[in-house]
């Protein structure tokens, strides 16, 4: 069973099955894992949006090489504490300034690149 809670004042929560419907499909020869970006504190937004705040959950990004390459050069400036992952609202700090930099130091601080990894095609491609 799966809480699901539409997020407004009169809404109450309701313990029931929320169908999955599938919104994005990768080519056949794509693999991506879920868990290994999650575990290593990129949000669920970052890819699927606000969905939170969707009545019907939408393509958010185009989910393109140069979207994911995009990220994978720079990792930093997506990453976040893990125990705020799920939390879409979630930002470092109100002042888009202070949360630029809280972003830089702390998303380099907490991301690590292993032998090259982020940039391998193989990685991603099968």
């Amino acid at each position: 069973m799966i809480r699901a809670c539409k997020s407004s004042a009169t809404a109450r929560p309701t313990t029931r099955r929320v169908p999955w419907v599938q919104i994005h499909k990768l080519p056949d020869y794509a693999c991506f894992n879920h868990s290994v970006h999650v575990t290593r504190g990129i949000s669920c937004g970052e890819c699927h949006g606000r969905v939170d705040q969707m009545d019907e959950v939408r393509h958010d990004q185009s989910f393109s090489m140069s979207f994911c390459l995009d990220c994978h050069r720079n990792p930093a400036a997506h990453i976040r504490p893990a125990d705020k992952v799920t939390d879409l609202g979630w930002q470092w700090s109100t002042n888009a300034v202070e949360a630029a930099k809280l972003q830089d130091v702390n998303g380099k601080k907490w991301f690590r690149l292993e032998s090259g990894i982020a940039a391998k095609l193989s990685a991603c491609h099968r």
